[in-house]
């Protein structure tokens, strides 16, 4: 099966909506509420912004903020936007992971990796930076990059030809143009810098997309015997 058996996402706003068990929500409900009360301490403290990865941090030392910046959050949208992104995307794959315990390993494996590689782009692409990123954004991108890759029916990891990665190449480029123009540009008419790291992004989409079966079929090889359907196919993909 080919990605062009499969409806224009446009056309078919449910094509995440397959059942999601109520065990699913418990894990994104610990990070919202752990990632609120971490933004209210520091947004009492003052601190918004401690925990940002820069190049200018990592050559202070502040080697913990690769992971830190994941769980610190600027204005109260930016965490009402990364928390509702949370609870609409982790509980759907959670639920495709399957085992409980094995399937939120998985998941939280996903989840850092995601954040680790979009803060690591945002450094590379600025080696003599000082604005600190900060949030989960490349995270769930990384985990929309993973959802991509599942199928409806639970047959087979979704390949990337050339039609799927145009499409979620033109997607990407929606998604941010919006938000660069609501955050980032304001930023720049006034003379300040930051904004959308778009950069982390990218990051986090491009190792959720090319991880994914890695986490889906090492976790089906192990479950094969249970009654979630297989995700693991015969041949190589991307």
């Amino acid at each position: 099966m080919s990605y062009n058996d499969y409806p224009e996402p446009d056309e078919n706003s449910q094509r995440f909506n397959w059942p999601v068990p109520r065990n699913a929500y418990i894990l994104p409900w610990l990070m919202i509420v752990g990632m609120s009360a971490i933004w209210v301490q520091q947004f009492a403290a003052d601190r918004i912004g401690a925990w940002g990865v820069s190049a200018k941090a990592l050559a202070a030392g502040h080697y913990e903020n690769i992971l830190l910046h994941m769980a610190a959050h600027g204005p109260i949208v930016h965490i009402a936007m990364n928390m509702f992104a949370l609870y609409a995307l982790a509980p759907r794959l959670l639920a495709r992971l399957g085992h409980p315990f094995r399937g939120a390993k998985a998941f939280l494996l996903l989840f850092v990796g995601s954040g680790v590689c979009g803060a690591a782009l945002f450094v590379v692409l600025h080696p003599h930076g000082t604005v600190p990123m900060i949030g989960a954004s490349g995270a769930l991108y990384g985990l929309f990059g993973a959802l991509v890759r599942l199928p409806v029916d639970g047959t087979d990891i979704v390949p990337i030809d050339r039609n799927h990665g145009w499409r979620l190449a033109k997607e990407f480029v929606r998604d941010n143009g919006w938000l660069f123009l609501m955050f980032t540009v304001p930023n720049l008419l006034m003379g300040r810098e930051g904004g959308v790291a778009w950069e982390a992004h990218l990051g986090g989409f491009l190792f959720g997309l090319f991880a994914a079966p890695l986490f889906f079929r090492s976790l089906a090889s192990e479950t094969a015997d249970t009654e979630a359907p297989p995700l693991a196919s015969d041949h190589p993909t991307p």
